[in-house]
């Protein structure tokens, strides 16, 4: 059975439909449009998923959301394809990537976002949130490149 991913628009679904196509595992999308005014999920995606959160996997029977959770899903539907190296110091670092994008990353991104909507009175925000980011692509890449 073909994997169905549940794809709300401007959400972070996208990674998993990327990491599906490098995979090479057969899946189709069922697409979500956001209501307008309050950029919430339509009711049809919270018949999937009471919290209408996006991406959720539809595979065998289960619900599979959050991302890391369906990475690691896809990870041994594929007999390991795209996981963990097998030595212990590479586990621990792709384990700490695969959370750092959510953890720590995500939340300057979605105040960036939020602020980014308020317009000319979030200009003093905007200040501060850009800082977070660029602490935090200063360190991913430091993180990247030590060993």
């Amino acid at each position: 059975m073909a994997i169905i991913v549940h794809h709300l628009e401007n959400s972070r679904s996208q990674r998993v439909l990327w990491m599906l196509e490098e995979l090479g595992l057969p899946y189709e999308v069922k697409r979500y449009r956001r209501d307008r005014t309050t950029m919430l999920a339509p009711p049809e995606l919270k018949k999937i998923h009471p919290l209408g959160k996006s991406p959720v996997l539809e595979h065998d029977g289960r619900i599979v959301a959050e991302t890391a959770t369906i990475v690691e899903y896809l990870v041994a539907l594929s007999n390991g394809r795209l996981g963990p190296p097998e030595d212990a110091d590479g586990t621990m670092r792709w384990r700490y990537f695969l959370d750092y994008a959510e953890g720590s990353l995500m939340p300057p991104l979605l105040l960036r976002l939020v602020i980014d909507k308020m317009g000319p009175f979030g200009w003093p925000a905007k200040r501060l949130v850009t800082r977070m980011a660029m602490v935090h692509r200063d360190f991913g890449v430091a993180s990247c490149a030590s060993g």
